[in-house]
């Protein structure tokens, strides 16, 4: 018995602690296992293929047990580790207890969260984040600018190309309006721009235009906000202008087509 090493001696001491409510015969095997193990290598402690074995006598009643007590024994470790430390935005309540409300799927290591709103704690935190800078500012515009460029460009360039183009074919086939080809364009047009955001994005992202270094609670704040919808604003406006490039093409063919039609006449 002396021989057992300090970890077998743990598990099963856990395993016993836990004797009450679970099954009783699986804390005897794992003692009689324990003990078999170690007298057969009194020098040795427990390897893994010696747990693999141990493990391979069990039933799934008892594996289940040996797991929640073992995760039972790690988690009243790390509660002693962690016990009266500070939780949350390192804040104490007057009883000296961790200031943050459980959320779901949150672990609180000591036991004893203090009843205060998440939501106040929030905002008195964000009350200490300095706001951006007016450079900071002008970086979240340019960054939300540059791809709304790209897609109104895109937009309105392609629902001219593509207006025109099914005007000239479907109209002369089915009578069809002008504005419904340009609505069949615009819907190619934003067809495109869906599909080529990622693309976007990339190209921003090689020309080295980097988002600022800003907490979330800086992004949330209204200044930030504002920057980026100004800079989407002002993209797609500037983007849409661009895109009426095919405008100047169309009036230059026009003018081809009046100067020919007056040769023709002359003649």
């Amino acid at each position: 018995m002396c021989s057992i090493s300090n970890k077998i001696w743990r598990n099963a001491l856990c395993v016993w602690e836990f004797s009450r409510t679970k099954n009783v015969s699986m804390i005897s095997r794992l003692c009689t296992a324990a003990i078999t193990n170690s007298e057969q290598d009194d020098d040795k402690s427990l390897t893994k293929e010696k747990a693999h074995t141990l493990v391979m006598n069990l039933t799934n009643e008892e594996r289940d047990n040996l797991a929640w007590c073992l995760n039972h024994y790690e988690s009243e470790e790390t509660k002693a580790e962690y016990r009266g430390q500070l939780a949350g935005f390192r804040w104490r309540s007057k009883f000296g207890r961790p200031s943050k409300v459980p959320e779901l799927g949150d672990v609180d290591p000591t036991g004893s969260y203090c009843p205060l709103p998440e939501e106040w704690l929030l905002k008195k935190y964000a009350e200490t984040v300095p706001e951006p800078t007016r450079a900071q500012l002008f970086r979240v515009g340019l960054q939300n600018a540059i791809p709304f460029i790209m897609f109104g460009f895109l937009d309105n360039s392609v629902m001219l190309i593509c207006g025109e183009s099914i005007e000239r074919t479907v109209g002369a086939v089915i009578t069809i309006s002008t504005m419904a080809a340009a609505a069949i364009g615009n819907t190619f047009s934003d067809i495109l721009g869906i599909g080529s955001s990622y693309y976007v994005e990339q190209l921003v992202i090689k020309l080295g235009l980097k988002p600022p270094n800003l907490t979330p609670i800086q992004l949330d704040m209204k200044c930030s906000r504002r920057a980026a919808n100004l800079g989407r604003t002002l993209g797609v406006t500037l983007g849409c202008f661009l895109g009426m490039f095919p405008l100047l093409l169309k009036k230059d063919e026009e003018s081809k087509d009046e100067k020919s039609v007056e040769e023709e006449d002359e003649k």
